[in-house]
């Protein structure tokens, strides 16, 4: 803005005071048009958008200026841009939004940085209300924008399962400290903490991993595929028609089947669909028992006492099975 108004102050006669008008008329009609019937955030986003382009073209504008204006215009431009497109499939706008509000939040950083620069010479050189009003605004910018850091920061402090749980960046610390339910059950993490410890310590290369699932998404199932980066039969059910919508059929597939090897009593259709997927590793811990049929998990008891699957680990009421020869997938 304080470019702006050194470059029209500089050019206002009777003729540029038309065009001035006349133009911010029409900039204020079409702002006023687009905040209705669009979206709200034109009414912000369509004068800065102006006000950009204007310096833009500004004859003799500087490179550099010229390249915090394209930054600036892009982050505008993006700011509006989700208000009327938004991907297919998306939930609210949800992951539109974030996603390219991420880029807006950069580039916003970057001018905001680079202008703030340029504005404290005018500030130092400026007097009397003017320079006061200037300031009293920039230092309540940066008070709320330190205020979020501390207030943001105790939430997320605050923000725990068990307050009790260890102060650490170890981001599994949590779990043998609290306890879960879900699907009617409720049970301790610690098997499965132990579990994943096991895995990350011992497991190398990257077998395919049968879990249990949730029956949706945020809850705990895929938690061993989630802590140990292991590929797994199927994802998140949602997150996989949404990023692969041209397979829903295979997704829906591939988790009646993962439901049918815990659940069959058939030992040939539990191996047939072991080696459909190539899996290597079978777990069946406390999430698994919760959803599927004790009489299906016990069949993984009888295929290690047949030789056709390997106990690799049992402990806090989690087994792993390591299927012998375990074949590449089919599909």
């Amino acid at each position: 803005m304080l470019e702006l108004w050194r470059w029209l102050g500089g050019r206002l006669n009777r003729r540029h005071t038309m065009l001035i008008l006349l133009g911010g008329g029409a900039l204020i009609a079409l702002t006023a048009f687009a905040a209705t019937r669009v979206t709200p955030v034109a009414a912000a986003a369509l004068p800065l958008l102006a006000a950009a382009l204007a310096l833009f073209l500004r004859h003799g504008q500087a490179v550099q200026t010229r390249f915090v204006l394209v930054l600036l215009l892009a982050a505008l431009s993006l700011t509006l841009l989700v208000e009327v497109v938004v991907l297919a499939g998306d939930l609210s706008r949800m992951n539109t939004v974030f996603k390219f509000y991420l880029q807006v939040w950069l580039l916003l950083a970057i001018v905001a940085g680079v202008s703030l620069a340029w504005l404290l010479p005018a500030l130092r050189a400026g007097r009397g209300l003017l320079r006061a009003a200037w300031l009293l605004v920039l230092a309540g910018l940066v008070a709320l924008a330190g205020l979020y850091t501390l207030t943001a920061t105790r939430a997320k402090v605050a923000d725990r399962w068990n307050p009790n749980a260890p102060v650490t960046l170890d981001g599994m610390a949590y779990m043998p400290t609290v306890e879960w339910a879900e699907n009617g059950a409720t049970f301790s993490l610690r098997g499965d903490y132990e579990a994943i410890r096991w895995l990350q310590t011992h497991v190398e290369g990257h077998p395919v991993m049968l879990e249990g699932l949730s029956w949706r998404e945020y809850l705990w199932g895929n938690r061993v595929s989630v802590y140990t980066g292991l590929p797994s039969v199927i994802g998140w059910n949602w997150h996989q028609r949404q990023q692969r919508g041209w397979q829903q059929q295979d997704v829906w597939q591939r988790i009646a089947d993962v439901n049918e090897i815990y659940n069959t009593t058939d030992l040939a259709r539990a191996q047939e669909l072991l080696r459909r997927y190539g899996v290597e590793l079978i777990v069946v811990g406390e999430l698994e028992r919760a959803y599927y049929d004790p009489a299906g998990l016990a069949k993984f008891e009888a295929m290690a006492a047949d030789g056709l699957l390997d106990l690799a680990y049992e402990g806090e009421g989690t087994a792993i099975y390591r299927v012998r020869e375990a074949q590449s997938a089919e599909s």
